[in-house]
């Protein structure tokens, strides 16, 4: 029976040897195919080739007994251990935990590492050399004090790491604001917390430092935050109006949501000036200021549109009377250019020079920033535009809910918003401003006394409307592949017109 095995006990060695090579090949391979292990590749390498020389020569006898062969045997563990902790790190950790979102932190990893290896270390020395190195570091008083002593930072940084991570009041990404810095934690080592401020600017901080700080976390509870900046005004006006064009205009700003909404508060008078709060809310943290700058440029266009003034402060000794006629020549150059405007406009140039003179007295002059909508697709309103400086795009969508679409642009000159004006019909398109923008308004109640006095200017008007709209639905049809109407006739907009002024036949 022996003698019938003898043949397949001899092939148990090169069944082992074959197992082995085979996990060697493996092993090689996953190393490789890890990005982040794929350096050490050359530690495995050198680690097998020695395995292997040490291998031949321990079974060929050459391989004498002795510090040597010990302390190759004992580097040839070390390095095979190494290697095994970054592999299971790599399968366990890498691949299988955070590859689902659970998160497992730098510092518990490195810590887990260094146990690790030091206790393989010290049970290769312990097994292989015979020493008990437990037991000299315990029984030697004079190692342990100089030990103690010189790692006194060091530990005192790591138990205050393992502190943070057991309490867990910021996570890496959270914003936090300590020692009046306000900095997005990046990452946690087993020293100190690597962070980032606004301004891109990395800091390192020990983590005993943070741990004694009062911090104050951003965005642990909620992505969602609220932010506040404070404006001031002029004494003069009224705090409810005021505090409307503030929310409008919060709202109005990119980045800002609307639910929660903002939140205006009046919090000082001074000595010039009212002092106005607005509490608004964002989710992305990383543009905060990118978002607040946001909020203060749209607050100043909103408040200015509104005839709302900052505060001037000034104090000025005349020794002469001012000229009563300085302030009436700025104003009759600014009619006189705001006539010239609408003299310009196709749809104006029925009206004479007694009637523009009329219309540009009652005309706005506003400024709208880069980016702000003047007018918005649906919406219904009774003003026209007349673009005196900048640029305005054109958008429009589909009846059916599309994309919008770029149909025209609209310089210095041109005007939009004769149909709203004319007729009270919705918006048909959305007007964005490219580039800070001056526009002259004109509204319905303005150009209703003209036509009221000169019924005759109807038909005229419709004529000039009714040129303007087929040269726009044209485009529009051109652009977004929608099909023209044929409800804005000439006798369907005279008809609109005259409804709408209240006019007879």
């Amino acid at each position: 029976m022996l003698q019938t095995l003898a043949p397949l006990t001899a092939l148990i060695p090169v069944a082992i040897a074959s197992v082995v090579v085979l996990l060697l090949i493996v092993i090689r391979r996953m190393l490789r195919g890890s990005p982040r292990l794929r350096g050490l590749s050359l530690i495995y390498l050198a680690a097998t080739v020695l395995l292997g020389a040490a291998l031949l020569l321990n079974g060929a006898g050459l391989l004498p007994r002795g510090w040597p062969r010990d302390l190759l045997i004992t580097t040839l563990i070390v390095a095979w251990g190494y290697i095994a902790f970054d592999l299971i790190e790599d399968l366990l950790i890498e691949r299988a935990l955070m590859r689902r979102g659970v998160p497992v932190p730098r510092l518990a990893r490195d810590i887990m590492r260094g146990i690790a290896l030091i206790s393989l270390i010290v049970i290769a020395v312990n097994q292989i050399f015979g020493v008990q190195l437990n037991s000299l570091l315990i029984s030697s008083t004079v190692v342990s004090a100089v030990i103690g002593l010189a790692l006194q930072d060091l530990l005192k940084n790591v138990v205050a790491g393992i502190a943070l991570q057991i309490e867990r009041p910021f996570a890496s990404g959270d914003w936090l604001l300590f020692d009046n810095q306000t900095a997005k934690v990046l990452e946690m080592s087993w020293r100190a917390t690597r962070m980032v401020t606004v301004d891109n600017t990395h800091i390192i901080v020990p983590n005993a430092n943070l741990a004694q700080a009062q911090i104050a976390n951003y965005t642990l509870i909620s992505p969602i935050q609220a932010l506040h900046v404070q404006i001031a005004l002029g004494p003069d006006h009224p705090p409810n109006q005021v505090k409307e064009v503030l929310a409008t205009a919060a709202l109005a700003a990119e980045g800002v949501l609307s639910d929660p909404p903002p939140g205006i508060r009046l919090i000082s008078y001074g000595e010039y000036s009212v002092t106005y709060d607005i509490k608004f809310w964002m989710r992305d943290f990383d543009r905060y200021v990118e978002t607040r700058d946001a909020v203060m440029t749209s607050a100043w266009y909103y408040l200015h549109r509104a005839g709302f003034s900052l505060p001037t402060p000034s104090r000025e000794l005349f020794m002469h009377p001012a000229d009563p006629h300085h302030r009436a020549d700025n104003e009759a150059r600014e009619h006189e250019r705001a006539t010239a405007a609408l003299s310009a406009v196709e749809l104006f140039s029925l009206l004479s020079s007694e009637e523009l003179t009329s219309l540009a007295e009652h005309a706005g002059r506003h400024i709208f920033a880069r980016g702000e909508i003047l007018v918005r697709q649906g919406d219904v309103d009774d003003t026209l535009y007349v673009v005196r400086r900048g640029r305005v795009r054109v958008e429009a969508a589909d009846e059916q809910g599309g994309a919008a679409v770029v149909v025209n642009e609209l310089t210095v000159g041109d005007f939009f918003g004769e149909l709203a004006l004319l007729t009270g019909s919705p918006r048909r398109a959305t007007v964005v401003a490219v580039e800070d923008t001056e526009a002259l308004l004109v509204r319905r109640d303005a150009i209703g006394p003209l036509i009221e006095r000169n019924p005759a200017l109807a038909e005229g008007l419709s004529a000039v409307l009714e040129r303007r709209v087929t040269q726009r639905q044209s485009a529009l049809a051109a652009t977004t592949n929608t099909t023209t109407t044929t409800e804005m006739s000439q006798p369907n907009l005279l008809g609109r017109i005259r409804s709408l002024f209240g006019l007879v036949g």
